[in-house]
């Protein structure tokens, strides 16, 4: 059955291997540039969500990449000069994706698929992260993990999945990763992915938390 996914990136043509992944399945990939939109705002994202319920009335996958965007604050956190900055990142990363998840929810009920994938980057790490710049991305996206950590919770008695791809290496295997019904592990394992959150990269090994 074909199946409806929304695709919210930075750049069409960067996603141009996984959006061809999905087509070739015969589904229909609605794509959002997230340097049209303010993610920030609202009625903004109102707009992602009645385009899309005007062609269908269910989505099967919600893809939301926050490893693309372009940031405000590039450098360290405790520069005091780029607070605001780091405020703005934090605010269209991690508030942006409760955003879009909250305006889709309802078109994702009705699908039966019901997965939420995340495109994030070992950045987003605090274990194994030993960085000191990319402050913007990586606070924000700390804190994106931990949001689908309590959707996950809540949202998986009720027949909804959850992806964490870090596509720091491209987006070659990422349409494999969200369509495999194990997140690469082993079938019936306890540690498979529908049964605990976890990312992966596109070697399928496991990126700490």
């Amino acid at each position: 059955m074909k199946e409806k996914i929304v695709l919210i990136g930075y750049e069409e043509s960067t996603y141009a291997a996984l959006i061809d992944y999905f087509k070739n399945r015969g589904d229909q990939v609605f794509f959002f540039d997230g340097m049209e939109l303010d993610l920030t705002r609202d009625d903004q994202i109102a707009r992602i969500r009645d385009v899309v319920k005007a062609k269908t009335a269910a989505i099967d996958r919600l893809v939301i990449d926050i490893a693309g965007r372009p940031l405000r604050c590039p450098g360290v956190a405790v520069n005091a000069d780029d607070f605001a900055r780091l405020q703005e990142d934090y605010n269209a990363i991690a508030l942006g994706t409760i955003r879009i998840f909250n305006a889709l929810l309802p078109l994702l009920r009705a699908a039966a698929t019901r997965q939420v994938a995340l495109l994030t980057s070992s950045d987003s790490s605090v274990g194994a992260n030993q960085r000191t710049d990319r402050a913007g991305f990586c606070v924000a996206a700390a804190a994106t993990n931990r949001l689908m950590s309590l959707l996950f919770h809540q949202l998986r008695p009720q027949g909804f999945s959850f992806r964490l791809y870090c596509r720091d290496e491209g987006l070659d295997y990422a349409g494999e990763f969200m369509t495999r019904p194990r997140c690469f592990e082993q079938a019936g394992s306890e540690r498979a992915g529908e049964y605990r959150l976890a990312m992966f990269d596109a070697h399928a090994r496991e990126v700490a938390w």
